[in-house]
């Protein structure tokens, strides 16, 4: 059984109008979650473990902003920014295949390249998770384990 924090940013930009007239729109959000995965160990040695993994994550937003600036005749006229925020909770399922190198008995680095499904949250806010909610994924970090 695994858990952690995970923090994503997700950050967008969108041009609309003419050549000469136009606008440009970025949109950034933060994001705090929370993942619960279990673990299964395929094989593993003194230092080396190859697993499967699946599980979920929640995440909810913390702050979010959205800038757009005003370009007429090619020249920027106006800007305006904006904070946005997303009340409703980010749920999504994931699975992947890792391996991890235990540098200190309480201590790995790994890395897991999976894939996750983003569930619609209900927010009129575009994110690729509601474009795209299928996506590849790679993770890489530190695990610390306990009670082994």
């Amino acid at each position: 059984l695994s858990s952690g924090i995970n923090y994503t940013i997700l950050s967008s930009e969108l041009r609309s109008g003419s050549n000469n007239y136009y606008y440009i729109s970025e949109q950034t959000l933060h994001n705090i979650g929370i993942p619960l995965n279990i673990n299964y160990n395929v094989w593993a040695n003194k230092k080396f473990s190859f697993y499967l993994s699946a599980g979920g994550l929640v995440e909810k937003n913390i702050s979010g902003k959205l800038t757009t600036g005003y370009i007429l005749e090619n020249k920027p006229k106006t800007s305006r920014e904006d904070k946005i925020s997303l009340d409703q909770l980010q749920w999504s399922v994931n699975s992947s295949i890792g391996v991890q190198y235990t540098i200190l008995p309480q201590m790995g680095v790994y890395i897991e390249p999976g894939i996750s499904y983003y569930f619609s949250n209900g927010s009129e806010i575009e994110t690729i998770h509601k474009e795209k909610p299928l996506n590849l994924d790679l993770r890489f970090g530190l695990r610390f384990s306990f009670g082994k």
